[in-house]
């Protein structure tokens, strides 16, 4: 099958057309050519021609299972919060949960949690759980904590419940999980297959994605699908998972059944062991070296213990997998770089990697550097942290969501955490070059703004090497996959503020369209 694309304004290229031969691209060239046996021709009459874009960190199961639920995404207020809930919970089946995830109290007209009595009011029958976006906090109502045999406050090692309210914070929402209807293989496929159709729609078409645990209790299952699925050919992304167990006994299974990076096909590969380090800065479970600012109490919490956390490190190396971690507060950063250290080999040849890096003091990044991590990093953030970072962190803002010093110095790609982030790739590259936020009147140290052309790489040839495809993804070149996108418009040639108006015209996976205006 042979296919071409002409009259393309292809990134970094001065030429115009692509020739694709089975997938791949064959030649990149200039102008007319007398082709023989071309099979399909595409004219993008001028558009603007890119590799696929590449999500460096997200949870694709996670996406689909939030796509097929109610999203709280973009509420503004705690009253409609709580109406919507009780508009859908009519459609719940009998024996079925009722499930939301997106809402935000930081940008709530009164920044305001929901609560157990609140949701009691709504309904103490059917069980209800709204997860915050960023997926460490969850609020329940009383017939979930007496599903779960839950009577009082409880604590235990990287979560807790608070009773009253309902609350419930990090680890302790897998006592949560653990008692929701258990989703079958057919669950996972409808999940999968229903956020690769939402990623193409923003020109992705690799991901680097946490599912193991996201919606399911165990490995075995997500794996399955994701190799019958890839095999199959019906993924329209292309995917290296990000592993992540609930305990070390799992994770050794997992290696003992000859599981690793690198294992898998063309399209899914076994990737690092990911690791979730401390929580989120809009939750204050984010693990700071210091107590909150604005909450002088905590100083968030520590999902692992040091020891515990450097066990896992410790496996994985022993199987030549590399780490990486989720660690937003400083003094999450802290215990990574001190047990990365310990395993990892000079100039980081496999890739250890630190997830997220927000709030950062100036040390952390020198060590960072030095050691050249690799670095997922979510502009996206930036549109909603803009308002009450430094409020919530104090003088380390200074040196907080420090991207352009990362990716200057080391490998550095960026994400969305989608379902945390809309997978909006344009909205995330006018968020890295700009800093300010798009819905509220803030913004982040400009000396940290990307360029245009090293904002797209984030998402190009730069994520293509976090998700350990850069031999064959990132670029249009010779050889490489024909895994493509096609805006309306030349993200070089325009200001800033047009990169929200642009639209995704096509996006190709394969040589073949599978997203179309």
């Amino acid at each position: 099958m042979r296919k071409l694309i002409k009259n393309a304004t292809i990134y970094k290229s001065s030429m115009d057309s692509i020739l694709i031969e089975d997938g791949r691209i064959l030649e990149v060239f200039q102008g007319d050519k007398n082709l023989e046996n071309i099979d399909e021709v595409i004219d993008v009459k001028g558009a603007f021609v890119l590799p696929g874009f590449i999500d460096s960190h997200l949870h694709t199961l996670n996406l689909g299972y939030y796509l097929s639920n109610v999203s709280l995404i973009g509420i503004t207020s705690l009253k409609r919060l709580l109406e919507i809930v009780k508009e859908k919970i009519a459609q719940v089946k009998e024996g079925k949960w009722f499930y939301a995830r997106g809402f935000n109290e930081s940008i709530f007209e009164e920044p305001k949690l929901p609560t157990k009595q609140m949701l009691d009011e709504i309904s103490k029958d059917i069980p209800i759980v709204l997860s915050r976006a960023c997926g460490h906090m969850m609020v329940v109502n009383s017939k979930v904590l007496e599903l779960c045999g839950v009577t009082d406050d409880e604590e235990k090692d990287g979560g807790r419940i608070d009773y009253e309210n309902g609350f419930a914070y990090e680890y302790a929402l897998e006592d949560i999980k653990a008692h929701m209807p258990s989703p079958t293989r057919e669950d996972l496929i409808l999940y999968l297959q229903e956020a690769m159709h939402y990623l193409n729609q923003f020109g992705i078409t690799g991901v680097g994605s946490d599912d193991f645990i996201s919606v399911t209790e165990n490995w075995e299952l997500p794996l399955d699908v994701f190799l019958q699925q890839s095999y199959q050919h019906k993924m329209s992304i292309r995917m290296n998972e990000q592993c992540e167990f609930h305990t070390l006994e799992e994770f050794a299974k997992f290696l003992d059944e000859g599981y690793t990076t690198g294992v898998g096909n063309e399209i899914f590969q076994v990737g690092p062991l990911k690791m979730i380090v401390d929580g989120s800065l809009g939750a204050r479970t984010a693990y700071l070296s210091k107590p909150y600012e604005d909450a002088k109490e905590t100083r968030g919490m520590l999902c692992y213990s040091e020891e515990e956390f450097a066990r896992f490190v410790e496996l994985a190396s022993n199987y030549n997998m590399p780490t990486i971690s989720h660690a937003i507060g400083d003094g999450a950063v802290d215990v990574v770089l001190d047990t990365y250290e310990e395993y990892m080999l000079e100039n980081n040849p496999l890739g250890y990697g630190l997830v997220h890096c927000q709030i950062m003091r100036r040390d952390q990044i020198d060590r960072i550097l030095k050691h050249k991590l690799y670095c997922y990093i979510q502009s996206l953030f930036i549109n909603g942290d803009a308002v009450f970072y430094e409020k919530r962190v104090g003088d380390t803002a200074r040196t907080s969501y420090p991207f352009a010093s990362l990716y200057r110095g080391t490998t550095t790609g960026n994400g969305s955490d989608a379902p945390v982030e809309i997978p909006d790739v344009l909205k995330g590259i006018y968020l890295a070059v700009t800093r300010k936020s798009i819905d509220f009147d803030a913004m982040m140290d400009a000396s940290e703004c990307l360029t245009i052309e090293e904002a797209i790489d984030s998402y190009t040839v730069n994520a293509a090497k976090l998700i350990g495809r850069e031999e064959d993804l990132g670029k249009i070149q010779e050889g490489y996959l024909a895994d493509l996108v096609v805006l309306d418009k030349d993200l070089t040639k325009i200001e800033p503020k047009e990169i929200l108006d642009t639209k995704v015209v096509l996006t190709l996976f394969d040589g073949e369209v599978v997203y179309q205006a």
